[in-house]
């Protein structure tokens, strides 16, 4: 699946929907693989096993990353961090360059609100209305809050959901930590050369 596709996504746990919306969100998100092929590894006594990682990541530099997704508990209480860090140099890079886990922990409630609501936003897209909210952010020399935003666009409730995509595409980005909402201030996306 990719970061555009507006599927519903249906996964076996969900904490791995989480993780799935939430890398989906990623920018650099080409592409993303669930339950990829399993990978041969050699334990600490040189017996051969099978692991099966959750998600496969692919950026949009091209490079992968292998993703184990659960509760930080049962990570812990088996040693999963320490399984990752085993397979890593085992792994080849036809597979993935880097592994990664992802708990609870790693996923706060307002990183997997907002990637969802991104997803959902994605799922509904209006060529018009983000047009206007492009052009209105384009227009911005300072931050301002999404509703003020929505409001010179002349839009109401769609606006909002463009606001959203406009965040997701690169167009605007927000001032803060926390859930998007209509209070949030926004601004013009920074160049990637412009970041400090």
């Amino acid at each position: 699946m990719t970061a555009d596709d507006p599927r519903e996504i249906l996964t076996e746990s969900g904490l791995e929907a989480k993780a799935v919306y939430v890398l989906l969100a990623r920018r650099d998100c080409a592409s993303l693989v669930e339950q990829p092929p399993f990978v041969k590894y050699v334990d600490y006594d040189g017996v051969e096993h099978r692991h099966w990682f959750d998600l496969l990541l692919t950026r949009s530099d091209g490079s992968r990353v292998a993703f184990m997704v659960k509760p930080e508990k049962y990570a812990a209480k088996h040693g999963l961090r320490s399984l990752l860090a085993h397979i890593a140099p085992q792994l080849s890079t036809s597979f993935a360059h880097s592994v990664g886990l992802i708990t609870e922990k790693t996923l706060g409630r307002a990183l997997v609100h907002n990637a969802t609501l991104i997803h959902e936003c994605k799922r509904h897209p209006d060529a018009d209305v983000d047009q206007r909210i492009r052009e209105v952010a384009a227009t911005l020399s300072g931050a301002t809050t999404a509703d003020c935003l929505i409001k010179a666009a002349g839009l109401e409730g769609d606006g909002f959901r463009a606001v959203v995509r406009a965040i997701a595409d690169g167009t605007l980005e927000t001032c803060s930590n926390g859930r998007i909402n209509r209070a949030m201030w926004v601004r013009q996306a920074k160049q990637a050369g412009e970041r400090p």
